[in-house]
């Protein structure tokens, strides 16, 4: 009810009819309008409850993520361990491999038996150390992968708080526009109610 309105009486009593029904007509616009902005604030206020949900599930992803990167940063703790195991037990067995050379001699038998337990030995290191580089290798990509999951998580989260902070603003300010209208239309019809 931005314009005054002026409802003229009629000659015979009464009001004039069409001044009447166009204040009505007025009325039922701004009514309408109203309605508009309670529909509109009612679908913001679902957008942002459906932003919460999504900031919860991110909250949520994002702790299982944490979660699942503490679990394989503790796995690459205990395959560090184990490798520093191996690495020792490699340098012992080297020790331990210098076979005298009395045991170096072709023709002796007993020689080439602690020859070939030695190379066996060897064999077995050997792949104990290429069974180790690729457990910490695999752990590794896996470590990355929760990582990067984290991230994304973490972008996701922070894009739904952006949203959620627009909406928020929006809702004020659309709040805040209606009752300036309520505000408007009260002291109009208050006015028309002190007229007649």
């Amino acid at each position: 009810m931005s314009n005054e309105s002026i409802i003229r009486k009629s000659f015979f009593g009464g009001f004039n009819r069409a001044d009447v029904l166009d204040y009505i007509e007025m009325l039922q616009r701004e009514n309408a309008d109203l309605r508009q902005g309670i529909d509109d604030r009612e679908n913001i206020l679902a957008s942002l409850e459906e932003a919460y949900n999504t900031c919860a599930s991110l909250r949520e992803e994002k702790e299982s993520l944490e979660k699942a990167n503490v679990d394989l940063l503790e796995q690459a703790k205990e395959l560090t361990e184990e490798n520093a195991k191996l690495k020792e037990a490699l340098e012992e067995a080297r020790v331990n491999s210098a076979v005298p050379d009395a045991f170096n001699d072709p023709d002796d038998k007993g020689g080439a038996v602690i020859r070939g337990a030695v190379k066996y030995a060897d064999s077995i290191v050997d792949a104990a150390k290429q069974n180790a580089a690729d457990i910490m290798l695999a752990a590794k990509e896996r470590i990355d992968m929760a990582a990067e999951g984290i991230v994304q998580a973490q972008e996701r989260a922070n894009t739904a708080r952006s949203n959620l902070d627009f909406s928020l603003v929006s809702v004020g300010e659309s709040i805040n526009a209606m009752l300036d209208s309520l505000g408007t239309l009260t002291d109009e019809l208050s006015g028309d109610n002190q007229d007649g």
